[in-house]
């Protein structure tokens, strides 16, 4: 459990998850959220609510009931009153015209034009993505509601370096390799304790899995440009066996996370699918993400 204080006021986190409580001057408020993350309404110690909160898509505050003075609202960030923005550690983000006041360093995928916005949002869905960063928008919310705390619980005074330390370094993602029949090879990133997370997997233009090798199967060019593409899911959703191949902390998975997609050539025939191919492919780039995966789960981030 993290707290942050300044002697009058205090916030309390639990490891790793969501801001569980503040205490202002003797009167303690306990945080109820919604599927994103966002405070939805704030309680007393015996349950009843005393603050509600209602926002549009992209986190402006369209009904507030209570007068209890809190600084964390829309995803659970925190909110400054003077600036009537969200204050997200890289850049100041503005909900009623959801964009960003500052430019975003990070330099965007060509082959993911939404990210070269300089000033857009969670890539503008805020419904589905959160960007707790101001840098990376994370395409999973599960995922990124523990991102989002582990980066507030780290941007807090947490008292000692061995605190920080700890919370830099928490494994909270597993990662694991899969193999499925007709032979093809992905991966898969899941938050800890829970049965969700990340699929990633590279296919043929026109999609990916079975789509993208029919589609392969039957190019004349012999090469073919491909892609790689993260997409939420399920471990139940998911078909193959697998493998734990490491475990990310958060630094750990974003960097992961930016090495490996992009794009890729796949060796392609009429007569051979693209899982089989003896160029470049799924197994191939499986292979590469993994050593990837191995080594930066050794890096202290």
């Amino acid at each position: 459990m993290l707290v942050e204080s300044d002697g009058t006021n205090t916030v309390t986190y639990s490891y790793g998850h969501d801001l569980l409580s503040q205490d202002r001057d003797g009167q303690i408020s306990y945080y109820q959220y919604d599927g994103l993350g966002s405070t939805r309404s704030l309680t007393d110690s015996l349950g009843t609510v005393t603050d509600r909160y209602d926002y549009t898509a992209f986190g402006d505050i369209l009904n507030q009931t209570g007068t209890t003075e809190n600084s964390y609202r829309f995803t659970g960030e925190q909110y400054d009153a003077g600036l009537d923005q969200y204050y997200l550690r890289a850049r100041y983000y503005d909900p009623g015209v959801g964009r960003f006041t500052q430019m975003d360093t990070f330099q965007g995928r060509m082959d993911e034009p939404v990210t070269l916005h300089k000033y857009l949002y969670a890539n503008g869905d805020p419904g589905n993505v959160v960007d707790p960063s101001g840098k990376i928008s994370l395409i999973e919310v599960s995922f990124a509601e523990d991102i989002g705390e582990t980066l507030r619980g780290s941007s807090v005074n947490l008292g000692t370096k061995k605190a920080l330390d700890i919370a830099k370094n928490a494994k909270i993602f597993s990662v694991y390799d899969y193999v499925q029949l007709p032979l093809h090879f992905y991966m898969y990133v899941e938050r800890k304790n829970s049965h969700s997370g990340i699929r990633y997997d590279v296919g043929a233009p026109g999609g990916w899995g079975n789509l993208g090798r029919e589609l392969c199967r039957g190019n004349l060019c012999g090469r073919m440009p491909g892609f790689v593409r993260s997409e939420r899911a399920s471990r139940y959703e998911l078909k193959g066996k697998r493998k734990k191949i490491a475990s990310f902390s958060l630094g750990q998975y974003i960097l992961w996370h930016t090495s490996v997609m992009g794009t890729e050539q796949m060796e392609c025939s009429i007569d051979i699918t693209y899982s089989l191919a003896p160029g470049p492919n799924c197994l191939s780039w499986t292979f590469t993400a993994t050593l990837k995966a191995i080594a930066i789960s050794k890096l202290k981030l």
